[in-house]
């Protein structure tokens, strides 16, 4: 069926191809399905514009008929009248000719006056429309300018936005950046430090060191000696007295006897200098 469906395509694109040619060769072209189709179609587009282009031929011949039959019929009048076109003067050939040519532009069926005042008015409405429809469009087009502006603005905004979010972006990449730098190096930190303690640990198993001499124990004897050492202080001082004294006790009687008289002494000097400032 899809053979017999192109071959009749094809035949009939053969006989549009020899009725535009006539007695000229066809050009060779490819047989396919593809090719057939672009010439089907080709050939009904040309067949269309050829059936409007004899339908304007006949109307065109149809307006020559009828602007001849009229012509003859006002030449007819005008020679009832006694007037002919020779006669006419210049001004009025001129106006003859301006009323043809508007007719022509107006395309008047006839040249009665009623046809050019309903063709104005026509044209005068067309003209009103064209005039509504362009302020339309002005007002169209001022929205559309609007919205352009409001979208360049809010590109703007966005393009601002962008530029902070990238700065942004850029200074967090920085930050993280030096973070992946720290925690790196102190993962190397970390892992040298396990090193060392494992290492540590393994020299104090290897020399039998035990917790007695481990750095806490060590702070705590410390602490428990300074506070021996401060309670060892007034002990001190008392045995510091008892060293100023003789050892033989008539020589500490003695001593005691001078203690006592230096004191009486310095009692006396006090009384004296106390009696003095009173007077």
């Amino acid at each position: 069926r899809i053979f017999r469906n192109m071959e009749t395509k094809h035949r009939a694109v053969q006989k549009w191809l020899q009725q535009l040619f006539k007695e000229s060769q066809v050009p060779p072209y490819e047989i396919c399905g593809r090719t057939v189709d672009i010439l089907c179609q080709l050939r009904a587009t040309c067949e269309r514009q050829a059936t409007r282009t004899r339908l304007l031929l006949d109307d065109t011949k149809q307006k020559q008929s009828e602007y001849k039959a009229e012509g003859q019929y006002m030449e007819e009048v005008l020679k009832s009248l006694g007037l002919s076109v020779e006669s006419l003067s210049q001004s009025g050939t001129v106006s003859v000719h301006t009323l043809a040519s508007i007719a022509v532009s107006l395309q008047l069926r006839d040249c009665r006056a009623v046809s050019y005042m309903m063709s104005l008015q026509d044209h005068s409405q067309s003209l009103l429309g064209g005039a509504e429809m362009e302020m339309k469009q002005r007002h169209h087009c001022e929205e559309i300018d609007k919205r352009i502006d409001m979208i360049e603005s809010q590109n703007e905004c966005l393009r601002s936005a962008i530029d902070s979010a990238n700065e942004q972006s850029t200074e967090e990449l920085h930050s993280l950046a030096t973070k992946v730098q720290d925690r790196d190096f102190l993962t190397r930190k970390a892992a040298d430090y396990t090193r060392l303690l494992h290492q540590s640990e393994s020299e104090l198993k290897e020399h039998r060191v035990t917790d007695d001499i481990s750095h806490s124990q060590l702070v705590k004897l410390h602490r428990k000696l300074n506070e021996m050492r401060e309670e060892l202080l007034p002990l001190r001082a008392q045995v510091n007295a008892y060293h100023s004294l003789p050892s033989d006790l008539s020589l500490a009687r003695l001593k005691i006897e001078e203690l006592r008289h230096e004191l009486a002494t310095l009692e006396e000097q006090l009384f004296r200098n106390i009696n003095l400032t009173q007077t």
